[in-house]
């Protein structure tokens, strides 16, 4: 299916791209990189969760065939959505002012460019969400992971290009910049298309689904904020109270582990919508079998390819992109505990976000 040609083909191209980069840049400049993804994170909550909550209950919409409803959550979600953006534009003009309070000992003179174009490809992509999670909820998972592979292909040929042209970090910004900007245009279009009764209209916006909304999306804000406490923040702090050099190596450490919770990611979150349409179609029976079936199929996934990493990750790492990078086995036993953490708990978060059950409680 098209989620699985998209996991091998983001295999292929993590895999292949890290030590070409490496080869471009210095350990503190690659470090940079990482740090701004993080921030990205920390970014990505500003929304209180508005489009979490958006992307569960179009599908039950959806499912209900309730297209007038839908219209006025659509509107409601992206507008307020739009304003929820302002934040981010807040935390940027505070980054381009303060640099040295996230990265220090950096060398790189368009440290700030850079940061700021990261970042700017990073608000293209908001303010289309709510766009994407309505083809999500209408099930075209399917198109969204071809496209995908599409923007990915793009992306790291223009990277390579720039590198070779001595862009450096630069390479890195304006190749995510000009994939965002295509597919959150792709995106414009297939909801135009799929959705023609749907417009933008501020006259629809509705204060009582606002409030619905924020009142459910501010638990996952919640959610998304304790998860980066916990796993966003620790590039930062190394770069701050230990080495901005070290960054690099934990980032490569690191690395297997997000590519695996990336795919296990994709794989169980692709049945979200239709976790919400059963939902919203009352059929229970179908709901409770799908969950047993996610939840542990999950749990093998995850264990399976976690103790795969733990065994070959000092062998990997050396081979990939040489020995100086693996930081030791204690670490690595760490990093697996982290995964196993995060990814048994999905397929409850999923039927519970689904749902917008008792958000209050997960």
């Amino acid at each position: 299916s098209a989620s699985y040609v998209f996991i091998v083909f983001s295999l292929l191209i993590s895999l292949l791209l890290v030590p070409f980069i490496l080869k471009y840049l210095t350990d503190p400049e690659y470090a940079v990189f990482v740090i701004v993804g993080d921030l990205i994170a920390w970014a990505g909550a500003t929304n209180l969760g508005i489009n979490a909550t958006f992307n569960s209950k179009a599908a039950q919409v959806i499912g209900k065939k309730d297209f007038q409803e839908l219209n006025v959550l659509y509107n409601t979600t992206f507008f307020g959505h739009l304003l929820s953006s302002l934040l981010i534009i807040i935390l940027s003009i505070f980054i381009f002012i303060n640099p040295e309070f996230f990265f220090t000992n950096i060398k790189e003179g368009s440290i700030e460019l850079v940061v700021m174009i990261l970042l700017g490809s990073f608000y293209v992509g908001y303010i289309t969400q709510p766009l994407n999670s309505l083809l999500i909820a209408d099930k075209q998972v399917h198109i969204d992971n071809y496209l995908k592979v599409s923007k990915l292909i793009i992306q790291t040929s223009l990277t390579i290009v720039l590198l070779i042209l001595d862009y450096k970090l630069l390479s890195l910004a304006i190749s995510s910049l000009a994939s965002n900007v295509l597919m959150s245009l792709v995106t414009v279009y297939r909801v135009n298309k799929s959705f023609p009764l749907l417009k933008l209209n501020l006259k629809k916006f509705d204060k009582i689904t606002m409030k619905y909304l924020i009142s459910k999306g501010a638990w996952f804000t919640l959610g998304s904020i304790a998860g980066i406490l916990i796993f966003r923040i620790d590039a930062i702090l190394i770069s701050k109270y230990i080495s901005l050099s070290l960054v690099a190596s934990y980032a490569i450490n690191l690395k297997l582990f997000q590519i695996a919770e990336k795919f296990h990611g994709i794989m169980f979150n692709t049945t979200r919508p239709y976790f919400a349409q059963s939902y919203g179609k009352k059929e229970m029976t179908t709901l409770s079998k799908m969950y047993n079936s996610s939840y542990y199929l999950s749990i093998f996934f995850a264990f399976f390819i976690g103790i795969t990493i733990v065994i070959f990750s000092k062998w990997f790492i050396s081979w990939w992109v040489g020995p100086n990078y693996y930081l030791g086995d204690k670490i690595t036993l760490f990093l697996f505990v982290n995964f196993i953490i995060q990814t048994t708990v999905l397929p409850n978060r999923v039927l519970l976000v689904s749902t917008i059950y008792k958000v209050k409680t997960h």
